[in-house]
């Protein structure tokens, strides 16, 4: 937990996330324990995923802030009008945050504060999950909000149908160019009641055991770390080594731009052959004046495919990054009309080997 509570303490901000003036009241950022030396007591749940390199402050709400009402680090963000939100112990142990939405079609969410922002880098994927328990089946959203240190701010969501019995929803994001920090939004457009016990977001790209920067280039600054790349070379007698050696992995980079005008039918982008790729993302730009739903395909043959995840409403002057949950061989975006009106959309493709 120290080096969560050192960043939090480096990155703290009286500005929060908010753009509604009512809620900018709950700013209690200056939590008592930020103080403390001693190590905080956390209760752990049994979950079915691995969060060890999760990077959310506080994502199981452990810890209260300066008011005692509301977990540190998170504010209730939209609905604070129509929905009620409460912070309370978990069913099993630990605690949850409930949020009941009494008005269909009006967001009600929970986001974390800016000054807890998780910083990232353009290029990288990361999986972003929630443990969430309902009663009855119930659709919510996970949303990423990418920002820049010049506040400009991009928006990543994930739509997920939940079933009561199940807990654990996750997909994965690509990073947009020129951002520098992500915060999470949860929540639910529909009337109902989210529980909400655990919040994750953490890399899945790039990792491993050597020294990857976030454009995923390795660095070599040691003997020991050429080692683990090359077979020992066993050398006799006394060698001088003098100067410095730059070492850099050579990759091939795809950027495919794609112009296409939806329909009240679906017509397809290009097919991308994703085989031999480490890294890709769709960046998809509505440059129209209606809305319009992407969908991810995949597909082993390029034959027969498969919807990836859920379709993604884009509106005008908007914009999305999209990827896929599953590999398999092809990959393309299916685009259709939210309505009877046309649109046209800019759609990118990049990708490294």
């Amino acid at each position: 937990m120290l080096p969560i509570i050192i960043y939090a303490k480096t990155l703290l901000n009286p500005v929060i996330a908010c753009a509604d003036p009512e809620e900018r009241k709950g700013n209690h950022l200056n939590s008592p324990w930020y103080e403390s030396n001693e190590e905080p007591v956390i209760r752990h749940n049994s979950m079915r995923y691995n969060n060890n390199l999760n990077e959310v402050f506080n994502h199981r709400f452990i810890f209260a802030n300066s008011t005692g009402d509301f977990p540190a680090g998170w504010q209730k963000y939209r609905g604070s009008r129509s929905a009620e939100f409460s912070w309370e112990e978990a069913e099993n142990e630990g605690f949850s945050v409930k949020v009941r939405n009494r008005t269909a079609h009006q967001m009600a969410s929970i986001c974390q504060q800016r000054a807890f922002a998780v910083p990232v880098h353009e290029k990288q994927v990361w999986e972003i999950g929630a443990k969430i328990k309902v009663n009855l089946q119930l659709w919510a959203t996970i949303k990423v909000h990418f920002i820049s240190d010049a506040s400009r701010i991009l928006g990543s969501s994930l739509d997920f149908l939940l079933e009561p019995g199940s807990d654990y929803y996750s997909g994965i994001v690509s990073v947009p160019a020129d951002v520098d920090y992500a915060y999470i939004e949860l929540g639910t457009q529909q009337l109902g009641t989210l529980r909400i016990e655990d919040v994750v977001f953490k890399r899945v790209f790039p990792v491993g055991k050597y020294d990857i920067d976030a454009q995923g280039r390795i660095n070599i600054n040691t003997v020991e770390v050429i080692k683990r790349i090359v077979d020992p070379v066993e050398i006799k007698g006394a060698v001088e080594v003098k100067g410095i050696a730059n070492v850099h992995v050579l990759k091939k980079s795809i950027d495919f731009l794609e112009d296409l005008i939806t329909e009240p039918v679906c017509k397809y982008a290009k097919v991308q052959d994703i085989s031999q790729l480490s890294l890709y993302s769709f960046f998809v730009i509505n440059q129209g004046q209606s809305d319009a739903l992407i969908q991810v395909q995949i597909s082993p043959d390029g034959i027969n495919w498969l919807d990836d995840g859920p379709q993604i409403r884009v509106a005008p002057n908007n914009s999305q990054v999209l990827t896929a949950n599953y590999f398999l061989r092809y990959i393309r975006l299916s685009c259709i009309s939210a309505s009877h009106k046309a649109t046209n959309l800019k759609i990118y493709f990049q990708a490294q080997s």
